[in-house]
This record gives structure tokens, sequence and C-alpha cells, in this order.
């Protein structure tokens, strides 16, 4: 790690594609930037500052002219060994099974790295070195699935590299959740350490997303049927649907419509992990039941999140009726047939889902193909 005996430090390592890589950190880091902007690196959008070496003589002088703008702005230049970062996690990116993007990212300030710790879903070494070590830089991968990892240098070593989880889309309630993943200590080479990932750590990182997502609808389904169960006895008739059931009063309706969409969100990944007739007949039947649930629950809401997607005006009106309380009522009623199979059917689905997790030999893995779901500027929006 870089010296923290002066305000402001300045890493350099050789990119394979970018030259000679900079990276500016310390509670002073503009000093150091200040010293690589006038020794002739330039900033490139990712934060990090480069210099091309393709000229020896020129390379040689601006380096010589960092160490004279580095002592100047008290700033302590170290050079390290590894490959640059970003390098790294491009070829290990294209070793794994899918698309993936990667991001470099630089904590300059080391308030900055503190801000990791919400967004980490990790029980390994990656959190234990967030917490303690100086991590000034790392690279994040995403596959467009809502899948988000998190690599960094391994503290303390000259090779090796951590790797653990971010937060997983729609959640975000990371810290302390019981069904984190560990992360795993990758080995240098790209080869093995994609091999690494793609053997070890993604099918666990799946099957903890599963759990997560059943214990998510689990709770959301205990919680509605308490709302349902604690409201105002004595229904009349007038306020019963066409098949003689209670409907729920506007703040239960509007509460169970906010615990449903819990099943919305998670509930096609769930039913894309079961294989055809899982369970005994009864549960099959249920479960064919939650799929018209789900499907009409589905309608009522992707449709107008989709159209708000693609046009302003719409998204302007979807955003009007979540603010108007008698509009919300009404969705929600109109969404209260299929709550209702939630209520009565519910545990088919999670029972079933935890047993296929729970036998022994099975790993969950994402599915092929992402099922018919909430789009993500639905469940950014409405979850939670």
């Amino acid at each position: 790690m870089p010296s923290s005996s002066l305000p402001a430090q300045i890493s350099l390592c050789v990119s394979a594609r970018s030259g000679i890589v900079a990276t500016a950190s310390g509670e002073k880091y503009p000093w150091a930037e200040t010293a690589l902007k006038l020794a002739g690196f330039a900033r490139d959008r990712g934060g990090v500052y480069t210099l091309n070496d393709s000229d020896p003589a020129a390379t040689r002088r601006a380096l010589a002219k960092l160490v004279v703008t580095a002592d100047r702005h008290q700033s302590a230049v170290t050079t390290s060994s590894r490959p640059f970062i970003g390098d790294v996690a491009d070829s290990i990116a294209r070793r794994l099974p899918g698309t993936w993007t990667t991001t470099v990212e630089i904590y300059s300030h080391p308030i900055w790295q503190d801000d990791l710790v919400p967004w980490l879903w990790d029980t390994g070494p990656l959190t234990a070195a967030v917490r303690t070590e100086r991590i000034p830089y790392a690279v994040q991968f995403g596959n467009g699935e809502g899948v988000h990892l998190l690599l960094a240098e391994r503290p303390g070593h000259t090779h090796g590299y951590l790797l653990g989880a971010l937060a997983h889309e729609p959640f975000d309630d990371n810290q302390e959740e019981p069904h984190a993943p560990q992360g795993i200590v990758l080995p240098q080479a790209p080869d093995a350490a994609a091999q690494a990932i793609t053997d070890q750590f993604l099918p666990a990182y799946h099957q903890a997303v599963q759990h997560r997502r059943i214990d998510a609808v689990e709770h959301a389904l205990a919680r509605t049927r308490a709302l349902v169960r604690d409201q105002r006895p004595g229904i009349p008739a007038a306020d019963r649907d066409s098949g003689g059931h209670p409907l729920p009063d506007g703040a239960v309706a509007g509460r169970a419509w906010h615990e449903f969409r819990e099943f919305l969100v998670h509930g096609p990944l769930l039913f894309a992990h079961l294989p055809p007739e899982q369970g005994p007949p009864a549960d099959r039947t249920a479960l064919e039941r939650l799929r018209g649930a789900l499907e009409a629950g589905s309608e009522l809401l992707c449709d107008d999140w989709q159209a708000a997607y693609e046009d302003p005006a719409q998204a302007a009106a979807v955003i009007r009726t979540e603010q108007n309380a008698e509009a919300r009522a009404q969705r929600s009623r109109l969404a209260w047939p299929a709550i209702r199979t939630w209520l009565a059917d519910g545990d088919a689905l999670t029972r079933q889902a935890r047993a296929r997790l729970d036998r022994p030999g099975i790993r969950a893995l994402a599915p092929p193909m992402t099922p018919r779901a909430l789009p993500p500027e639905a469940n950014v929006g409405l979850h939670r």
C-alpha cells in the first residue's frame, strides 16, 4: 500500500493498454493529482491518471519530473509490481460465463472507502479488508442481470486478489444479512481466477440470492396475513366481492399491495428454478394458481411502468398515481383477487423453492433467461 507518512500518495503501475497508470490517494489527494498533472499525466474518465510510455526517453523525463513535483506537493510515490487492476479485471471478465462489464473505482479519500461498507454483501476476506485496511481502488463487475461483484488487490500481499459480492438488485439491506455469500481469495493468473469464480463463487452466490428471495417472499406473506387478520371485524355484504370474500379497507389494501410487490419481484425467479411436476399434487395445483396470480399482478403493474419507461408523459402519470391516495386504493382493490390467491397458496411456492435448494447436490444457478418480471425501473421505484 502507499505510504501514509505524507498526506497524499501516488501509486504507479503498468498497463498493457494505457502505459503507466497512477492513482492519487490520501486525505490531501488533490495535492497528488496536481503533481501528476504537472508531470504530464492525463486523467481518464475512471479517475486514474495515465502516461503514454511509447517513447522511453520522454517517459524517463516525465517520471523524473514527477519525483520533483510530488516532493513539492507532499506526495509519496510508490511503484507496484502488479499489473493495472483494470487490465486484470478485463482479462478475468472475458473468461467468465455470460457478458460482464468492469468499472474501475477510485477511493482517493480514505472516507470514500467507508461508503462501500453498506453495499457489501459478503462474509469473507473482502469485507474484513475494506473495514480494516486501506483500499484505494477496486473494480466492480456487472452482468446486466443484477449481479455485482467487487475485486480488490489483497492487502499485505504482492499477488492475489479478493473477490466478494455487492448488493444484489433490488435488495438494499445487506449488512448482517444471514445469507450473504463468503468472498474468496483469487490467484494471480486470470485463467485460474475466472475458474475459481465460475466453479466456486458464482454457484454459492446464486444459491444465497435464492435463499434471500425465498425469505423476502415468506416475510412479506406473513406480514400481509397479519394485516388481513387484524382488519376490522364484521365486514358487511357491500364490502365483499362476488365470491363473498371480504374486501380489505383502503389502508389494509394499500399495505397489502406494498407487500405483494415482493412476490411480483421475486416470484418469477423462484418459479424459474422449480422443475416441472415439483412436489405433491396439492402443491402443484397451488403453484398453478400462484402463476395466474403472478401474471395478473404483473400485468397490473408492469404495463404502466413499461409505458412510463418509454414515454415521459406516461411516467408522470404513474408518479401521480403513486401520489394519489384514491388511485392507489383503486389499484390495490383491483389487485385483491391476486393477493388473496397469494395469501392462500403462497406457502406452496416458498416450501417447494426451499426444498429444491436444500436437496443434496443441488446448486441454484441463475436461470438461462430472465423470466418476465418487473422492469428494472419499476423495481427501483417501487421496492421499499
